[in-house]
């Protein structure tokens, strides 16, 4: 972790302003976690935003051996899950957590002519609020 702290402020020294920090929950190949409450202190410390990937491995969680193993994983900012690895789910089917929707909804939310059937609507929930993609294939409706 010294390594790390090191390479932020050598990077702070020379004007550059690091932003995030990317850990990994369990890599496809070995499964290798990283120190994510460590890196969360860092994160911390310097305002940094936290995502990790728990693309693999983040459905351990559920079960006791895993959720020591990703201690720390509930401080993130933002985490990524895909149902279709270790929930046997179809392809496609992605899942992008955030601590804050209106993280995602600030970001990604537009309102141009052709979107604005249901303005005014706020109990709807559109997904094209929340990321890139304006529709969704059926087969991500299965984990919804």
């Amino acid at each position: 972790m010294n390594k790390l702290k090191n390479e932020i402020a050598k990077d702070q020294l020379e004007g550059k302003k690091p932003f995030c920090i990317i850990a990994s929950a369990g890599t496809t190949n070995t499964g290798t976690v990283d120190p994510l409450d460590t890196l969360a202190d860092i994160c911390d410390k310097e305002n940094l935003w936290y995502h990790i990937d728990g693309a693999y491995g983040g459905a351990a969680i559920l079960s006791k051996k895993g959720s020591r193993t990703l201690q720390g994983i509930e401080r993130a900012d933002s985490l990524t899950v895909d149902p279709h690895k270790w929930f046997f789910q179809p392809y496609e089917i992605g899942c992008l957590l955030v601590k804050e929707a209106s993280w995602l909804s600030n970001t990604f939310s537009e309102k141009p002519e052709y979107l604005r059937d249901i303005e005014g609507n706020e109990s709807e929930i559109n997904f094209y609020d929340y990321g890139i993609q304006l529709t969704r294939r059926f087969r991500a409706l299965y984990v919804y």
